[in-house]
């Protein structure tokens, strides 16, 4: 609810009868909401007469949160790939702690694909 009045003040200041129409809620919410709003000091309140303007503190809120609800909407890449790890099916080098490296380190070259390992065997 929060993002969404944050969404509606971006494109300037409102009174929260604006708000209630344009997001659908009741007032009482609206209001619940702005007061925690101006509490984090994202939102600032002025007074016109008998109501209150609400308006964004900074437009970079906006920006921000704008962004964060884009990037939210994209579609995530998996997280190995966003770590940097190796594609499945590609080579892995498996040797134990104490053998140099060397052709019995190439001997047991794994190749791991799909969830299936074949290990070659040395002659």
């Amino acid at each position: 609810m929060r993002l969404r009045i944050v969404r509606e003040l971006a494109s300037g200041g409102q009174h929260v009868p604006e708000l209630v129409a344009a997001l659908g809620v009741s007032q009482p919410l609206v209001s619940q909401h702005l007061r925690v709003l101006r509490g984090s000091r994202i939102v600032t309140a002025r007074r016109q007469a008998r109501e209150i303007e609400y308006t964004l503190t900074d437009d970079h809120v906006a920006h921000m949160v704008l962004d964060a609800i884009r990037n939210a909407a994209r579609k995530p890449e998996p997280a190995s790939r966003a770590r940097g790890e190796r594609a499945a099916g590609s080579p892995v080098r498996v040797t134990s702690p104490d053998e140099p490296m060397g052709e019995a380190a190439v001997a047991r070259t794994e190749t791991v694909n799909g969830g299936e390992s074949a290990r070659p065997r040395s002659g």
